[in-house]
């Protein structure tokens, strides 16, 4: 019987058949391609946008809560700015008030408390590429601008890993003094 069907076979229908299977075959392994590059793409995009929603919502809680800016230490309108607040919290033994002090370090948002090393607040997954903070007014109480660049760390130059967003956020302190 195989034998009827090989003799009943010539070779340009296996040639077609062959070029047939062979632009199914690419057109299914294209998909799956693009389907995991998507999904990657997607993964990168929510690590950036979950990490610069974290970002934001941490220094301007503790904006808020701050009793001032500390403006000897603080660096405005740089795109590499630092941020030092005094707070009322995380005090060292014996202090009234301290600092907390927000600054990019290694490409990574960092948190500096008083007496203590810097602790990244960003994930390695992240660079942060901008901290920016400036002074406005808003009304009667001077406010702050905080500006954040965050892209996914991409040391291979992948374009399916390439995500970046810029998030800018107004915050004042609930009593503000300079």
């Amino acid at each position: 019987m195989i034998k009827k069907f090989i003799k009943g076979i010539s070779l340009i229908e296996i040639i077609v058949y062959a070029a047939v299977l062979a632009i199914i075959i690419g057109v299914v392994a294209g998909f799956c391609l693009w389907l995991t590059k998507s999904q990657i793409k997607s993964r990168a995009v929510q690590e950036v946008s979950d990490q610069a929603n974290l970002l934001v919502g941490k220094v301007v809680r503790e904006t808020r809560a701050a009793e001032k800016v500390y403006l000897s230490t603080s660096v405005f309108n740089s795109d590499a700015g630092q941020l030092s607040l005094l707070v009322k919290k995380y005090l060292p033994v014996g202090e009234e008030s301290s600092y907390l002090d927000f600054f990019i370090c290694q490409n990574a948002l960092c948190l500096k408390k008083e007496g203590q090393d810097p602790m990244a607040l960003s994930s390695a997954s992240v660079d942060i590429k901008k901290f920016k903070i400036v002074m406005v007014k808003t009304g009667a109480r001077d406010s702050l601008e905080i500006t954040f660049e965050v892209s996914y760390d991409n040391p291979g130059n992948r374009g399916e890993k390439t995500a970046s967003v810029t998030v800018v956020s107004t915050v004042s302190l609930r009593n503000y003094q300079q």
